[in-house]
């Protein structure tokens, strides 16, 4: 993917993030409290959503590249 087109939405997808479980001491739209929980990045199903998302688009990296090899 080219970076100028993939870095806007993740930009776009940080800030949601960060307006529905909020930073620091804030609370944010979702009224997530225990972030050492459920924390979108240091939270335990923060962490375990972000390793099946990575997963998935493992799968897909490869399973592209051996289309295109072909």
């Amino acid at each position: 993917m080219n970076p100028a087109f993939t870095k806007p939405i993740l930009g776009v997808l940080a800030a949601i993030a960060y307006e529905l479980f909020a930073f620091g001491t804030k609370t944010g739209a979702l009224g997530i409290e225990n972030t050492a929980v459920y924390g979108p990045e240091v939270g335990i199903v923060g962490l375990a959503l972000n390793l099946a998302f990575a997963t998935l688009l493992w799968l897909g990296w490869r399973r592209f590249s051996v289309r295109s090899a072909k």
